[in-house]
C-alpha cells in the first residue's frame, strides 16, 4: 500500500481503533443563499486528546467522494480550507458554504492543513468529486487542531454544499489520548445519514457539560 509509506510516523506502530467512533455528517442551515445543501463532515471521538491527522485513500481501500450534482465552489474560496481566507471569510456569506477539505479549521486562520499526490483541480473548477488510491489531506500529529480539546469531540474533516446526495468512502488516521495509533479504513459517506445542526449542537452542549464535570 503504497500511501502507507507517507503515514509512517513512528518507528513502531500499533493500531487501536477504541477512541474513534464514529463519522457524524451535519445538514448546516445557509439559508439559502448558496445552491444546494450543506453537509459538514466530523470525525467523532470519546476522549479529549484524541485526534485525527490523516485522511486517505490507498490501493486497498479507495477514496471516493461525489454527488450527483456539482459541489458548490465560491469564486474567493479554494479546495482546501487553507484556501479560504480568514477576513473575507468574515466578509462574504456565501464563503461560509463553499466545499473543501479539512482537518479542524474552517479557514486560514492557524490552519497548517496540506496535501498529498492529491488532483484537486477538477474539484475546484468544475465541482467534480474527488478520487484516489494513493493520496491523502493531512496535517503533522503535533497540530492542535487535530486534537479534541475543551470538551469538543468531534474535528471537522470535509466541507460539501451539493443540491446532489453525496456518497463514496475515506479512511482516517489519528492517535488516541494514550498515543496508540488508530486507523479506520473505507468508512462510508452518505448524505442521507445526515443530522440536523440543531440536534449536533444538543451533542455539543453535552459533551461540553461532561467534559466540566469530568474533564474527558
Amino acid at each position: 500500500m503504497r500511501i502507507l509509506i507517507t503515514l509512517a510516523l513512528c518507528a513502531i506502530v500499533i493500531f487501536t481503533s477504541a477512541q474513534y467512533e464514529e463519522l457524524v455528517i451535519v445538514k448546516v442551515e445557509n439559508k439559502g443563499i448558496v445552491p444546494g445543501t450543506t453537509y459538514q463532515f466530523y470525525a467523532q471521538f470519546k476522549n479529549e486528546n484524541d485526534h485525527v491527522h490523516i485522511i486517505f485513500g490507498d490501493d486497498v481501500k479507495e477514496l471516493i467522494v461525489q454527488s450527483t450534482e456539482p459541489f458548490y465552489q465560491n469564486e474567493f474560496g479554494g479546495a482546501m480550507s487553507t484556501n479560504i481566507n480568514a477576513k473575507l471569510d468574515s466578509l462574504d456569506k456565501t464563503l461560509k458554504y463553499d466545499s473543501y477539505l479539512s482537518i479542524g479549521r474552517t479557514n486560514s486562520d492557524e490552519n497548517y492543513l496540506s496535501n498529498f499526490n492529491l488532483d484537486l483541480s477538477e474539484f475546484e473548477a468544475k465541482g467534480s468529486g474527488i478520487r484516489t488510491d494513493n493520496g491523502a489531506w493531512y496535517v503533522t500529529p503535533d497540530q492542535t487542531q487535530a486534537y479534541c480539546k475543551n470538551g469538543n469531540k468531534h474535528i471537522l474533516v470535509l466541507q460539501l454544499t451539493t443540491s446532489g446526495n453525496i456518497t463514496g468512502q475515506l479512511s482516517m488516521q489519528g492517535k488516541d489520548n494514550k498515543s496508540f495509533i488508530w486507523r479506520e479504513l473505507a468508512i462510508p459517506i452518505s448524505s442521507e445519514n445526515a443530522i440536523s445542526e440543531k440536534e449536533f449542537n444538543k451533542i455539543q452542549k453535552q459533551n461540553l457539560k461532561t467534559f466540566k464535570k469530568t474533564g474527558l
